[in-house]
């Protein structure tokens, strides 16, 4: 990590970086409000409120955008969505996860498998009522979305001009400064994630924010 770069901090324009124990979410600080790429982990989404209240003058959330329907990016949305009602986008296949009309698949592990009925609130978040769902190549919000699948089947990434939020369709690997696909052990679909990974090798980016380790803020394409 740079010396420079910390977590719950600004670290790209007007983009705030959100450490939630070991998963990641984005704060864009528009003059309207502030859009969210991700709600972290916490049911109360506890270090994103304290740092809008602290360095964000306590602007409202208008927008919430999911990059995939695991609870270590969904676990605050309930709460936020309660409190701030912003328009809230996912992909429609995801989005039947967030809103309890489908249950989510078990992890890919035997024994998390045998364990899932007594660990899963863990690996469940609240659901909310409606989301707002999204395609591949949508443009919304000055946000290009793409459609990356295999961590989920309905995994979504965002570019902002140079900056793309991959969520878990890669994941970086800080001591060994690798990018690699989303952790095997919850990953719907190996082919897919690795055939997404070629996919992001494709898009025209500087700087990588991904769901779980350090951003990467110059020369990101590079990695893959």
């Amino acid at each position: 990590m740079s010396s420079d770069l910390h977590p719950n901090s600004p670290i790209s324009d007007n983009i705030h970086w959100i450490k939630d124990r070991f998963v990641n979410a984005y704060i864009i600080d528009n003059p309207d409000g502030l859009t969210l790429i991700d709600t972290a982990l916490n049911k109360k989404a506890v270090a994103i409120q304290t740092y809008i209240m602290k360095e964000l003058e306590n602007k409202p959330i208008t927008h919430i955008y999911l990059t995939h329907h695991h609870s270590d990016h969904t676990g605050g949305l309930h709460f936020l969505n309660d409190h701030y009602h912003p328009s809230v986008y996912s992909s429609g296949t995801d989005g039947e996860v967030i809103t309890g009309q489908r249950k989510p698949p078990k992890p890919n592990s035997f024994l998390l498998k045998v364990l899932f009925p007594i660990a899963k609130p863990m690996f469940t978040a609240k659901t909310i009522p409606e989301i707002n769902p999204l395609h591949d190549r949508d443009m919304i919000n000055n946000l290009d979305v793409y459609h990356l699948p295999g961590h989920t089947l309905g995994s979504l990434g965002y570019l902002k001009n140079n900056v793309l939020f991959a969520g878990d369709a890669c994941r970086i690997n800080d001591k060994k400064h690798e990018v690699l696909i989303g952790a095997k052990v919850f990953t719907e679909s190996t082919s897919e994630s690795l055939k997404s990974l070629k996919r992001i090798s494709t898009l025209d980016f500087d700087i990588l924010f991904t769901g779980h380790g350090t951003p990467i803020l110059s020369d990101a394409k590079m990695r893959f």
